[in-house]
């Protein structure tokens, strides 16, 4: 009678052929977020950052570039995703350094918060002193 208990949690533990688990979750929203994104607002530490506004967001696989209104391409950086955690999170990796984020994903609808301090930011806010940049993001057709 003791092994009903034990093949239960093994099994919930190793997942049921078929049924999704929160590791499908991050791949769907990886394969979601594929595609150009155009900025549609930015605020960075309380202020309006209408400096990244019509500034694009090109994401490929593992990679986000950064198109400038103006005609520029940053060098591409990497990130990952964990859909599990509430907010969900994103790591923006670049020139040896880590950008913690969450993002919200609704459709053709982005929103991402970045933090420049060492924790990730728990809201979409970008209050003054906050250190963190928020943007709403729109999918390009």
């Amino acid at each position: 009678m003791r092994m009903l208990p034990v093949c239960v949690f093994v099994w919930f533990l190793i997942g049921i052929p078929g049924v999704p688990t929160r590791a499908d979750d991050t791949k769907k929203d990886q394969e979601k977020l594929q595609g150009t994104w155009s900025v549609v607002s930015g605020e960075r530490d309380g202020q309006p950052n209408d400096s990244i506004k019509n500034d694009k967001l090109v994401i490929s696989g593992d990679k986000i570039t950064v198109k400038k209104a103006a005609g520029s391409e940053e060098t591409p950086v990497t990130f990952t995703l964990d859909a599990t955690k509430k907010p969900k999170q994103m790591d923006v990796k670049a020139e040896g350094m880590t950008l913690l984020a969450i993002y919200e994903l609704d459709g053709d609808n982005l929103k991402l918060c970045f933090a420049r301090g060492a924790e990730r930011p728990t809201d979409f806010t970008a209050k003054a002193g906050s250190e963190r940049m928020s943007a709403v993001l729109k999918r390009d057709k």
